[in-house]
């Protein structure tokens, strides 16, 4: 009995401390901060490529269909927004069964934005991420302004957020 209680107390004390770090990370809006490889093997870490612009993370997978369809959607607003600091990430979900596939789904479509590579989800899941597509937009400081979960609908409210971001990180 006394083990039991123990173990409930012990219990409710982690699961406590888990949601306070849960609910303080959503009231305060802490930026994740992570380092992944990127095509070429070299490290690409998050607040170090912030610049002060709004930087959009796309996870996408070679396999997913939506998420193949969506890639050019980022491609054009990529080149509509590249000149005024905006940043695209796509982060690939493949695994090592199928990351052979990336480059040449990349180059082959004349995608320029940074690719990175998540083959464990860690990163998709450290922003809430379950499944792909799934798409955040950061301001200028790595601040979760907006989370898309599936194929983005409304390519164009997209742009109307990132004419928001861009004002702000001017007056910043």
């Amino acid at each position: 009995m006394r083990m039991a209680q123990r173990f409930l107390a012990w219990f409710f004390v982690a699961l406590a401390a888990f949601a306070i770090t849960s609910l303080s990370r959503a009231l305060f809006a802490v930026p994740a901060d992570w380092t992944l490889k990127d095509l070429d093997g070299g490290r690409f870490t998050l607040s170090e490529n912030l610049g002060g612009w709004p930087t959009i993370i796309l996870f996408w997978a070679t396999w997913c269909r939506p998420c193949k369809q969506e890639m050019k959607d980022y491609k054009s607003i990529f080149e509509s927004y590249q000149e005024k600091g905006v940043k695209v990430l796509a982060i690939s979900e493949d695994n090592s069964k199928t990351q052979s596939q990336i480059k040449p789904f990349i180059q082959n479509n004349g995608y320029n934005f940074t690719v990175l590579l998540d083959p464990t989800g860690e990163v998709l899941r450290s922003y809430g991420g379950e499944s792909i597509p799934f798409t955040i937009v950061l301001d200028s400081v790595g601040t979760v302004q907006k989370t898309y979960r599936g194929k983005i609908q409304r390519i164009d409210d997209l742009s109307k957020l990132l004419e928001k971001l861009l004002v702000e990180s001017v007056g910043e």
